[in-house]
């Protein structure tokens, strides 16, 4: 994954990256802020005066969720929003509503 944000970042995509928990087990939040180039959080609480839970789903041109887990994928189909990916999935698929 760290390959593959290298490869958006390099083509001159702005890219922000929404780990899950389990995700900054496998590589760590400052693996992922030197890539991209920007914080990395995966709590709904972190920045709560940017509304961050909506605005990064409204605001997103295309999302990427690279693993896509069984386990996401699930709770996204049923519309559970227990983090911030998942709130931002959510988000994402109703701000062109």
């Amino acid at each position: 994954m760290a390959s593959l944000l290298r490869l958006f970042t390099e083509a001159g995509h702005d890219v922000t990256v929404i780990p899950t928990e389990a995700a900054t087990r496998f590589v760590g939040v400052a693996t992922w802020e030197a890539l991209s180039g920007h914080p990395v959080s995966n709590s709904v609480f972190d920045d709560v005066h940017t509304v961050n839970h909506v605005r990064l789903g409204h605001e997103a041109e295309l999302i990427v969720v690279a693993p896509a887990t069984a386990d996401l994928l699930a709770r996204a189909a049923t519309g559970q929003a227990n983090d911030l990916l998942s709130n931002t999935l959510l988000m994402a698929a109703t701000a062109r509503c």
